[in-house]
């Protein structure tokens, strides 16, 4: 995008009475130099232009340029680092810098950051020709190919690095949208990120155009929180509201875990970080109105249980909230989404229709009525398959009931509730925007692919052409029990590189073919020849059982295929297994075992 359009795109004019705060831009930036053996050569002196001022007037009032990449212990490895430049806010300031180098505190308050290589040759995109026609910029390479294979992978990890900063800052903030700034030598771009993507200016030098760079600058300083891409449904919430929420909180966690002292403390803490208490203004419809009226609800949050991993997508929170009129804990979904049927409106229609384990709606977007444990925080054997159970009668009610295909089960959209004192969690379905119509053969209507990735059945993780059906919405069950005991139940592998190994190779393996990314394999060869299960003994030999009888009903060996006929294409037999099962079975109550192991299946 031509860099004056993205300016007047973007960011408002600069107000009449604001123009005498603002520093000449002539010569602002020329103790930068055009290239530098070192990133730290560039913007050294380029912070030391951004924050010149004057008794009067400075660059981006209101504003302040720090060195953040060297705030970090291990300053040069992935995982650890931090922008060149980051914004900040003046007022801020102290948080920041009296933060640890430690914490990732710096991305908590980041107003806009600079990332900066030291030569314009390691710029990762390309611009097409300024007289290039809108079918010439159509069929441009914007990802430039350097043709130096050492150039071209220090390009591909500088735009890495730059995605994962704005996406940590986007979990991080209430956030709408977020500019940033890239700059290779003394040529710089501006960007402009949201959950669709990005939106990027033509390269330009700060040298020769120093106007444009500061134009910029001093229209964002002097912009709205709004028009800097803040969330202002989002504000922090008054002491009164926080001891509110801290009171409601203790007392939902205690009932729910069962939990004293220090356990009860450290659960608590998964759901309130103190003084750092929000309050979202949700404009809301009322399901249990009688008349559906719509009005503006005040929730007070905290930590989320749940947090957005990529940039893209819907960037789904849930909170364990609490609804500031009446102190009821709720659980709050806030994501971002396309406008047509919301979740709300789905959940509800499932409740009214009587499907069972789903929550209750009390308002949308999107308010549930009970707060919602993650299955991740399951403690045993017991309540594994009877949480899973619990959703696999979800699944079946919204079929018969509601002609729907929930199409992402995963862990994360398996929730565990106990819905009264002394009772036993159940296990409840959420996440149903994916969820579609089904036609009278049970296909989904809806045909594109979607779901979470580790959990997808064979068919929809390889691209297949044949439409969803409750089939592969319970391979995917299955594959979230297999998951769930690798990690947090005993079992014969004791090496964490092995079993990291083999939940990537099961779970996460993938490959770009034939214009599609396409994975799978392993879960097939298993579903044949049962060779990756057959590598791990699990110390429930009822467990092992249940573990065997449903991978033999998804797909019968050679000598049971005449017997077990139909077991998977009727949803019947394995709902008549799996509710004996859990009748006739004793199994263990307390039997979770956090697993060593590397990645980000460690957290699950």
């Amino acid at each position: 995008m031509p860099v004056q359009s993205f300016i007047e795109e973007f960011l408002p004019s600069l107000p009449t009475g604001r123009k005498k705060d603002i520093l000449s831009s002539r010569d602002a930036f020329k103790a930068v130099p055009a290239s530098a053996s070192t990133s730290a050569d560039i913007f050294q002196p380029l912070i030391a232009a951004l924050n010149k001022s004057t008794k009067h007037k400075s660059r981006a009032p209101g504003l302040v340029f720090l060195n953040a990449s060297t705030r970090s212990e291990h300053p040069h490895e992935r995982g650890y680092m931090k922008p060149h430049i980051c914004c900040y806010a003046s007022s801020h300031l102290d948080l920041v810098q009296c933060s640890p180098v430690s914490s990732r505190v710096d991305l908590g308050y980041a107003e806009l950051f600079f990332e900066v290589k030291p030569d314009v040759s390691l710029d990762f995109f390309s611009d097409p020709h300024p007289t290039a026609t809108a079918e010439d910029i159509a069929s441009h390479e914007f990802i430039v190919q350097h043709e130096d294979p050492q150039n071209r992978a220090r390009a591909d990890r500088s735009l890495g690095q730059h995605v994962a900063y704005v996406t940590e800052i986007l979990a991080r903030q209430n956030r709408v949208f977020f500019f940033s700034i890239t700059m290779a030598g003394a040529w710089a771009r501006l960007c402009r990120w949201d959950r669709s993507g990005l939106v990027v200016s033509r390269a330009f030098d700060i040298h020769r155009q120093p106007d444009l760079l500061c134009e910029f600058l001093s229209r964002f300083a002097c912009a709205s929180d709004d028009l800097r891409g803040h969330d202002t449904t989002v504000e922090v919430a008054t002491t009164e509201e926080e001891a509110l929420f801290k009171k409601a909180i203790t007392e939902h966690v205690r009932m729910q875990l069962r939990l004293q002292r220090d356990a009860l403390d450290k659960a608590i803490r998964e759901h309130y970080e103190p003084g750092h208490v929000m309050a979202m203004h949700v404009h809301a419809v009322d399901t249990t109105n009688a008349n559906r009226a719509g009005r503006v609800q005040r929730y007070l949050v905290s930590r989320p249980v749940t947090s957005p991993l990529y940039l893209t997508g819907r960037a789904t929170r849930g909170y364990w909230a609490v609804a500031a009129e009446t102190g009821q804990v709720v659980f709050l979904k806030d994501t971002w989404r396309l406008p047509d049927e919301q979740e709300g409106t789905i959940v509800a229609g499932l409740y009214t229709a009587g499907v069972r384990n789903v929550p209750q709606v009390l308002a949308h977007g999107d308010v549930y009525s009970e707060p919602l444990v993650p299955g991740g925080k399951l403690s045993r054997t017991d309540e594994l398959l009877r949480a899973t159970y619990d959703a696999f009668r979800a699944m079946r009610d919204a079929l018969e009931k509601d002609a729907r295909v929930h199409r992402d089960i995963s862990v994360s959209n398996i929730i565990l509730v106990r819905e009264e004192e002394g009772a036993a969690r159940k296990g409840y379905l959420v996440d149903w925007e994916s969820s579609s119509r089904v036609d009278d053969k049970g296909f989904s209507l809806d045909r594109t692919r979607t779901g979470t990735w580790k959990f997808m059945s064979i068919s929809v993780v390889n691209a297949s052409p044949k439409p969803h059906t409750i089939r592969d919405d319970m391979e995917s069950l299955f594959y979230v029990v297999l998951y769930c005991s690798l990690l947090h139940l005993p079992h014969d592998i004791d090496d964490p590189d092995v079993l990291q190994t083999f939940i990537h190779q099961f779970f996460d393996h993938s490959a770009f073919l034939h214009g599609a990314l396409r994975g799978g394999d392993s879960k097939l060869t298993n579903a044949a020849t049962r060779s990756w299960t057959n590598r791990v003994k699990f110390a429930s030999p009822d467990l092992q059982a249940w573990l065997n009888t449903v991978m033999d009903y998804h797909s019968p060996p050679y000598h049971l295929k005449e017997e077990l006929a139909n077991r998977w294409t009727n949803p019947d037999y394995l709902d008549a297994f799996w509710g004996e099962f859990l009748r006739d079975r004793t199994l263990p109550q307390d039997d979770r075992v956090d697993h060593e192991i590397g990645g980000d299946d460690a957290d699950r």
